[in-house]
């Protein structure tokens, strides 16, 4: 594992092309990580799939762990995104909660399932990134903030503690979401069999239904 100060990128992007290039370097290595697996990935490779010279991958990631570091990065952005994007639909409807916080399981089930190859990797490998710890640290404070507000007006709830409950709900969900990836990638992706896929969603949908069942049940009296 490289030495933490070679985690961060060396500088960050300030023009376009420039922020074009991290970019760039950044999707090429998602779909390397994804196609080959961590151990087989290679700057080389990845400058290469970018489109880039190598030194110019240099310029920004000292190594393959920096790349890591910052493609996780965006998976968390995206779960705030994600996150924030649902809290603001629930805020303006009228449906009720156990509809709202089915809608929150299912975006986090895609956002798990929308690269599971890759997601299996960065979560693997980014706990050993010592780096990444304030990010997690930011990321389940603003999850909690959301989730939140998500939930303080429902006038049944039986939690009072909505901080430790936004925690709880996070690490269950995200538990639940992994050992999903996990069975995903026990299943050929060249097997799209119709039938074989009806299968697996009906299975998926039974999944999201006991997981909102727990919730529910724990959120609410």
């Amino acid at each position: 594992m490289a030495p933490e100060k070679q985690l961060f990128p060396r500088k960050l992007p300030s023009q376009e092309r420039s922020k074009d290039t991290v970019e760039a370097i950044l999707t090429a290595a998602a779909h390397i990580f994804a196609e080959l697996g961590y151990a087989a990935c290679t700057t080389n490779k990845i400058a290469v799939r970018a489109g880039v010279s190598i030194g110019s991958l240099y310029q920004y990631f000292p190594n393959k762990d920096a790349i890591i570091v910052s493609l996780t990065e965006q998976m968390f952005q995206e779960g705030l995104k994600m996150t924030e994007a649902i809290v603001k639909d629930t805020e303006k409807s009228q449906a009720p909660f156990r509809q709202k916080l089915r809608r929150f399981i299912e975006g986090m089930v895609a956002l798990h399932m929308k690269n599971p190859k890759l997601h299996k990797i960065l979560t693997d490998h980014a706990p050993n990134l010592h780096v990444l710890s304030d990010t997690a640290w930011h990321y389940e404070k603003e999850f909690s903030k959301m989730f939140t507000a998500m939930v303080e007006k429902e006038p049944e709830l039986r939690v009072t503690n909505l901080s430790l409950s936004a925690t709880f709900v996070m690490l269950l969900t995200d538990a639940i979401c992994h050992w999903v990836i996990q069975l995903s990638l026990q299943f050929p992706e060249e097997n799209k069999d119709p039938e074989n896929l009806k299968q697996r969603q009906a299975f998926l949908n039974q999944i999201i239904d006991e997981l909102e069942d727990v919730l529910f049940r724990y959120l609410i009296k």
